[in-house]
């Protein structure tokens, strides 16, 4: 073969490629944001029995996708916390007033992700909320629901606590995986194409 031909025919499939690579998707029933440089796939799901809320949300997520990155949601910044509102107000309109179940412990402590995100944003928690923690002892276990009532006009949003071990009848789990960076896609593709 020609090194035209070659050349012709490996641009042609990196251009392929890059197409693709574009068109990135989450998949059926999930939401697709881009966050800063990353892309996340989010999905709610409304949990209907009575269970311990200790990890049931990490363990439902992982259950639901096949991505080795999912996790329950957190929130890392401004623009994700805006963009875990809007999912919560258009998927709880369609059901009564519950709250999302985020994936937030607070033990020893200390404040903990399941996804091992650092804790820095904190404006969710709103004003003078994480001064009630230090009533709790070492060894409490505490989970972080947000939540909304339904109202017309500016929707407030409030976080409150529970105990790791009670049951909750009815609420909301988002679950959230991270795409692969276009680049590590395209490395990906020249390495199988090779």
């Amino acid at each position: 073969m020609s090194h035209t031909v070659v050349f012709i025919t490996c641009l042609t499939l990196a251009l392929s490629a890059v197409h693709c690579l574009k068109r990135q998707n989450c998949g059926r029933h999930y939401q697709l944001k881009q966050i800063g440089a990353y892309t996340y796939c989010y999905r709610m799901h409304v949990i209907d029995k009575s269970d311990t809320i200790k990890m049931i949300d990490e363990s439902h997520c992982r259950k639901t996708s096949r991505s080795s990155t999912i996790s329950s949601i957190s929130l890392r910044n401004k623009e994700e916390y805006e963009f875990v509102k809007m999912l919560y107000r258009s998927f709880h309109r369609l059901v009564r007033s519950i709250p999302l179940l985020i994936g937030l412990t607070y033990k020893n402590g200390r404040f903990h992700w399941f996804d091992r995100s650092s804790f820095n944003y904190t404006d969710f928690l709103g004003v003078g909320y994480k001064s009630h923690f230090s009533l709790y002892k070492k060894g409490d276990c505490r989970r972080i629901f947000l939540h909304s009532r339904i109202i017309h006009g500016d929707r407030k949003y409030y976080t409150f606590d529970v105990d790791c071990n009670a049951q909750f009848q009815q609420y909301f789990v988002l679950c959230r995986y991270q795409l692969p960076p276009p680049s590590k896609l395209i490395s990906d593709f020249y390495r199988i194409a090779s």
